[in-house]
C-alpha cells in the first residue's frame, strides 16, 4: 500500500530544518556546511512547489456522487464497489456509441453472477 504524507506537513518540517541550520550558521559553526544544508533545503522547498497536488481517493456514497458520471471518457475505469449485501465487487466502466451516435455510460460487474449496479452503496476508483 502507497504511503502518503499532507504537502503542508512536509513543508512544515522543510522550513523547521531552515530555520535550525540558519541558527547554526548565526553561532559561526561550520558556516559552508550549514550554508549549503540551507541551501539543498531552499531547493527542495522550490520543487515541492512543482508538485501536483492530489486528493487521497476516498469511497464515494452511491446515493450523492452517481458511478455514472466519473465515467467522462474512452478509457476503461475500474471501480471496486460495496454491495447492499456487504460484499466487495469489481466493476468495469467504460463509454459506448451505438449506432445512432449516441454515447452511452456502462457499468458492468466482473464476476457474471453478481452484476447488479443497482445494488451498490460505495465505490471507489482504482488503477
Amino acid at each position: 500500500m502507497e504511503q502518503y504524507i499532507k504537502k503542508s506537513t512536509l513543508l512544515t518540517e522543510i522550513k523547521r530544518r531552515i530555520k535550525t541550520n540558519k541558527e547554526c550558521m548565526l553561532g559561526l559553526r561550520n558556516l559552508d556546511y550549514y550554508q549549503g544544508k540551507v541551501d539543498a533545503l531552499n531547493d527542495t522547498l522550490s520543487s515541492l512547489d512543482t508538485l501536483e497536488v492530489k486528493e487521497v481517493d476516498t469511497w464515494h456514497l452511491q446515493e450523492k456522487e452517481d458511478i455514472y458520471d466519473v465515467v467522462e471518457d474512452w478509457g476503461l475505469y475500474k471501480f471496486a464497489c460495496i454491495m447492499k449485501d456487504g460484499t466487495i465487487q469489481r466493476f468495469n466502466g467504460s463509454l459506448d456509441e451505438d449506432c445512432e451516435g449516441h454515447i452511452n455510460v456502462h457499468i458492468d460487474g466482473i464476476n457474471d453472477d453478481y452484476d447488479n449496479v443497482d445494488d451498490i452503496v460505495k465505490w471507489i476508483e482504482f488503477t
